[in-house]
């Protein structure tokens, strides 16, 4: 017997699009995605200006509240140590590792990919940094394998984070390196 309540392999798959359907309509709720939102503290329905006002409202409160945590990050918890510095751009990520590293920020550091034209290539050890085209943080210690405690500005939500992450598919660079392009100039 087969039914919604049954073990075939029909009904497990009905329970899982079932799930999903909730999930998603649960997640299009919670992003504010509706073409109305309906206000507690009012009897009447919002409009998507007032909506998306509240809801970033919301996300800075739980932004603000996150940085009054300060868990261990040793113990794989993320650790919250900022939100982007004043003279940073939106985007910060690069501008963030120029201040963790040399104390100021370095405007030519600020795009990301800078990073890997400006120092040489390294092996990874803690001070380096590790880049991609969009992104760079600092390697702070190995936890294991291409796992390393990092200081990652714009980790997310306009944070600055300590939390560990994986460096598969980055490009590891020194920056106590020499500075300056590594490609020769034409005069």
């Amino acid at each position: 017997m087969g039914g919604f309540g049954g073990n075939s392999q029909s009904s497990r798959y009905l329970r899982l699009f079932g799930l999903s359907i909730i999930s998603l309509t649960l997640a299009n709720c919670a992003s504010g995605n509706l073409s109305s939102q309906f206000k507690p503290s009012s009897n009447a329905i919002a409009t998507n200006a007032e909506s998306a006002h509240e809801h970033r409202r919301i996300i800075h409160d739980a932004d603000q509240a996150a940085l009054q945590q300060l868990p261990d990050p040793s113990a794989g918890r993320p650790t919250v140590v900022g939100a982007r510095p004043s003279g940073c751009p939106h985007a910060f990520c690069g501008c963030e590792a120029s201040l963790y590293l040399f104390g100021q920020i370095r405007p030519e550091l600020n795009l990301a990919a800078n990073w890997i034209k400006h120092f040489p290539r390294s092996e990874p050890a803690p001070g380096m940094a590790a880049v991609r085209e969009h992104h760079v943080f600092v390697l702070m210690s190995q936890v294991s394998g291409t796992d390393w405690l990092v200081h990652d500005g714009n980790s997310g939500h306009g944070l600055i984070r300590e939390h560990v992450r994986s460096i598969s598919g980055y490009t590891v660079v020194n920056p106590k390196g020499p500075v300056g392009p590594r490609v020769a100039q034409a005069e």
